[in-house]
């Protein structure tokens, strides 16, 4: 298994110049987002996805049956890939937390413990699912993970938030705006056909806009409200 980890780990060395782009947009984020928990996301999720990268080179031209002539069994094989996506998870979550803790002592009105502290929540919730998601889905595991991260955060703040600065949130109608989304969704998968995207489009778009159209009116919003208007 060791050796499939160097042989992993060359092949991140052969992607330093996407990795360098990777790590100054994070840092170019930093300057910009007031939003740093969204920097350790980012690269922690990054990270993750290139354990799917690797998958690609070891199936690129019959490279896995070269692979496993060796003295390399299935088990050692999957193992490995677990431990090299804990490895990228954490080492994205790492620099993802230096990066955010140091823009925010750098940057006034940002409280670099807070970064500290929101990087250590999302540390367990990204490397569980994001080990759990990406050798089942792919990339797509990756998205997942990231609405898991968010979605922990959202929780988080909603219970600190009651405890420290109330806020009369409309609970009922959050759930239903959620729950309303979620039966879209499934919807939406049902319908879909994979083999025709574009029908797959011209089907899903019509309940993106009822959704919105929903929302609209239980909020009493008005499109021109939220379109500008053009003056001549």
């Amino acid at each position: 298994m060791k050796g499939l980890l160097i042989k992993d780990l060359r092949l991140m060395k052969n992607m330093g110049n996407s990795l360098a782009i990777i790590l100054l947009v994070a840092v170019g984020m930093s300057f910009y987002s007031s939003d740093m928990s969204f920097i350790v996301i980012y690269l922690a999720i990054i990270g993750t996805s290139f354990t799917s990268s690797t998958i690609s080179y070891d199936e690129f031209d019959n490279g896995n049956a070269f692979l496993f002539s060796l003295p390399v069994s299935r088990k050692d094989y999957v193992l490995e890939k677990y431990l090299f996506a804990i490895l990228m998870c954490g080492g994205g979550w790492l620099l993802g937390s230096v990066i955010s803790i140091v823009a925010g002592a750098a940057r006034s009105g940002l409280d670099p413990m807070e970064g500290m502290m929101t990087a250590l929540v999302l540390l367990p919730v990204a490397m569980c699912l994001n080990v759990l998601l990406v050798p089942r889905y792919g990339y797509i595991g990756c998205a997942w993970a990231a609405l898991g991260c968010y979605g922990v955060m959202m929780l988080a703040s909603y219970v600190v938030g009651r405890r420290h600065y109330p806020i009369g949130y409309n609970v009922p109608r959050l759930m239903l705006y959620f729950v309303s989304g979620l039966v879209f969704w499934v919807v939406g998968e049902v319908i879909g056909m994979e083999a025709h995207p574009w029908t797959t489009m011209a089907m899903r778009t019509p309940l993106l806009a009822l959704y919105v159209f929903m929302v609209l009116r239980i909020e009493g919003v008005s499109l021109r409200s939220i379109i500008p208007s053009r003056r001549h």
